[in-house]
């Protein structure tokens, strides 16, 4: 179950961040939902040089492990409970969870790469990284199924994007204001039926304009919705003769939008 704004809140007055870094990652470890318990009032995080060894005070505990700077959360009350949720790497920022209830980074600072090696479905909401600057990389390679929305629009230095597992995305897909993403594979994804799927302003060449439009006509239930390839730099499809993808989508009732 998503946590609400206040219980956020709650969550976030019990821990003492001590620097900008430590307070970006304790924001994910919240946003991301990895436990659905909302901590008492007044309790705080644990940590100490190296993994966790001692006894969670509640469940959803995190304990900073100041040697690697890595976070761990609590999902019971014995110290075989703790589970690493997040660390960091050279030059970014990864998560281990394996499933998320939903995910929200807006405005992040993330030096340039942001992991999730071991995700496979976001189960509840959407999947959200938007507006971080100098993010250039998001590796979602065991990523199979969001539940809600992929927004990931307006990441300008976002050149790389990995999300070849990726299959169903349950509401709108954006990457739009991407203006430095020139390469999106996505070859076993289906489009949900009346859905928006969002490029605009983004740098495609034609082999990534010409996949979108493939896997949008794989899905014979993909009728209605949109699929926006236009502004910025993005190259236009091999073909919008009849017959081509352009052409079968638009026969099928979808809005399909592309540069000249």
């Amino acid at each position: 179950m998503a946590q609400d704004a206040q219980s956020l809140l709650i969550d976030a007055a019990c821990y003492d961040c001590g620097d900008a870094r430590e307070l970006q990652l304790m924001k994910l470890a919240l946003l991301a939902r990895i436990a659905d318990q909302v901590s008492p009032v007044g309790c705080s995080s644990q940590s100490g040089a190296g993994d966790p060894t001692g006894t969670p005070d509640f469940i959803g505990q995190l304990y900073h492990d100041t040697d690697a700077d890595a976070y761990w959360r609590s999902t019971g009350l014995t110290s075989a409970d703790w589970v690493e949720i997040s660390w960091s790497g050279a030059s970014g920022i990864i998560i281990s969870a394996t499933t998320l209830d939903a995910f929200l980074m807006a405005a992040g600072t993330v030096d340039t790469i942001l992991s999730f090696p071991a995700l496979t479905g976001v189960l509840d909401g959407n999947f959200n990284i938007t507006n971080c600057g100098s993010l250039t990389t998001i590796n979602c390679p065991l990523l199979t199924q969001i539940a809600g929305a992929l927004q990931c629009y307006f990441n300008t230095a976002l050149i790389s994007v990995d999300l070849d597992s990726l299959v169903s995305v349950g509401g709108n897909m954006s990457f739009q204001g991407c203006s430095a993403l020139v390469a999106l594979s996505l070859p076993v994804w289906l489009p949900t039926d009346n859905t928006n799927i969002n490029f605009v302003a983004c740098a495609l060449n034609t082999s990534s304009v010409d996949g979108i439009l493939a896997r949008c006509v794989a899905n014979p239930a993909f009728v209605s919705g949109t699929v926006d390839l236009s502004g910025g730099t993005n190259s236009p499809p091999t073909s919008v003769a009849p017959g081509s993808d352009y052409d079968i989508l638009t026969v099928r009732g979808v809005t399909v939008s592309v540069n000249p």
